[in-house]
């Protein structure tokens, strides 16, 4: 059934396939580019998506010279870039969403000129767009404007519409995207869980028809093998729980804000990792604070960048301190003695790698410390390390660089155990998903991506066993036309 999908995906001119969670989209992607003619470009949102998408090609065995995949917005700097005067685009990267939306509509407006339709036609023989709930009005605007010139087909589900809240500003109906495509195919088949755990596969292709109802979801309707319903939500329940998943691999922790995710990871004590998102404005920000600071102020930028990512750093503080108020100071350990050299080498140099050697010293102090953040705290560490006081570029851009190298590339989860929102989970798969806190993710979509990240166990944290929601924006969307 999903051969046959594939090969009327690749053979439309302007298709949709509609696909709920672990149905197999990315594999249906993969199998219709490998039954399409020609080159086909894959267009996705996320770094993490880009890598999910090459690696399924990958195991199906489609050649690389049939494919190029990058991220919707990459593809949109990238051609306003080339066609600058086209697009009336002025800016190196944008900023902003209000920037990242006038970027959009620029390659709109680029791909209506001959020249780079005709670049796009001589390159590529067809699209493919992966998780199209998550398009914006003007990433929309851009696709239309790709399929004016080759074949497009996309491939999404509305119910994992998380995006929604990040697009207020400019939204697209899902009513818009069944207006500008025509729907294919429906998949149906749990293939995340077929051989780890079926029956939790079929449950929740059962619970997706309720949420889309409007229905209440009864916890209790599955037998403890299909979903695990922990009724005390509590914080310190929360961290037991998690606890029991240490000597598992795959194991994601699902929080609803950035803030708890740091917080739980402080409190696992170096067992689970934040996932940061590719855009990573805390890097970016610090970067550019510390560089712009200088002597001591410079080292109060690396103390709350410690601070931000690490636990125990009272001894830092306490430095610091002394160093404000010029207090004499003998440490005689010698964990301690190279923390107050290297705090007074960046007073009284400019180099960034006295930064650098700073950050190794305050992670090798014997007094215990856990990551809160440990991705943040090594991408510092890359950019210190990648950055050339002749190049030009700043430290910001340098860590920029290292961020973006990601995002078009793609960015594998290298640690066994994460804990992230289900914004940056969207699309990934993992074995055991542990939902903190259901009762804060309050719409219907968050809820229903938390619970199908799992392909083996999903356990739930809530004070009710009876999960209730609203109907999904899509659903009251066509209520109202």
């Amino acid at each position: 059934m999903q051969h046959n999908a594939a090969k009327d995906l690749a053979k439309c001119e302007r298709g949709l396939v509609v696909a709920p969670a672990g149905c197999g989209k990315t594999h249906l992607i993969a199998e219709s580019v490998g039954c399409a003619e020609g080159r086909q470009l894959i267009l996705t949102h996320t770094h993490a998506g880009v890598d999910a998408l090459r690696t399924k090609l990958n195991a199906l065995g489609v050649p690389s010279c049939k494919y190029w995949i990058t991220t919707i917005d990459g593809f949109a700097l990238c051609y306003t870039s080339a066609f600058p005067i086209l697009g009336q685009w002025e800016l190196c990267y944008p900023q902003t969403n209000e920037e990242w939306t006038a970027l959009r509509n620029s390659a709109a407006s680029v791909l209506k000129y001959k020249a780079p339709r005709d670049i796009i036609k001589v390159t590529y023989s067809g699209i493919y767009v992966d998780e199209y709930q998550d398009c914006c009005g003007s990433q929309h605007a851009m696709i239309n404007s790709l399929a004016e010139i080759v074949p497009c087909r996309i491939v999404g589900d509305p119910m994992q519409a998380v995006y929604r809240k990040l697009n207020k500003s400019d939204p697209l109906s899902w009513q818009q995207v069944t207006t500008s495509f025509e729907i294919v195919d429906h998949l149906t088949e749990p293939y995340r869980w077929r051989k780890g755990n079926n029956k939790l596969g079929e449950w929740l292709l059962d619970v997706r028809q309720h949420f889309e109802k409007g229905e209440e979801v009864d916890l209790r309707s599955a037998d403890s093998k299909v979903v695990r319903w922990i009724s005390n939500n509590s914080s310190q329940n929360q961290i037991k729980t998690c606890f029991e998943m240490c000597n598992e691999t795959g194991v994601v922790i699902i929080c609803d804000w950035p803030s708890r995710c740091s917080s739980i990871a402080e409190k696992m004590q170096d067992l689970f990792v934040v996932f940061e998102s590719v855009e990573c404005p805390d890097l970016l920000n610090f970067s550019e604070e510390i560089e712009n600071a200088a002597g001591i102020n410079r080292v109060i930028k690396v103390v709350e960048f410690a601070c931000k990512c690490l636990t125990g750093m009272s001894i830092c503080k306490e430095n610091l301190g002394r160093l404000v108020n010029g207090s004499p100071y003998n440490p005689n350990k010698p964990d301690r003695v190279r923390l107050w050299d290297y705090m007074q080498f960046v007073v009284k140099n400019d180099e960034l790698k006295f930064v650098g050697n700073l950050l190794e010293v305050i992670e090798a102090l014997l007094e215990k410390h856990h990551f809160k953040r440990r991705e943040l705290w090594r991408e510092m560490q890359r950019a210190i390390a990648s950055y050339e006081s002749g190049s030009g570029k700043t430290l910001r851009e340098t860590a920029w660089l290292i961020r973006d190298y990601a995002r078009r590339n793609g960015r594998k989860i290298s640690s066994r155990r994460i804990v992230a929102t289900p914004l940056l989970i969207k699309g990934l798969e993992f074995n055991h998903a542990i939902v903190l806190d259901s009762t804060q993710m309050n719409t219907p979509e968050e809820l229903y991506v938390a619970m199908t990240r799992g392909s083996l166990t999903l356990t739930v944290l809530s004070s009710s066993e009876k999960l209730k929601r609203e109907k999904p924006s899509w659903i009251k969307e066509n209520l109202t036309n």
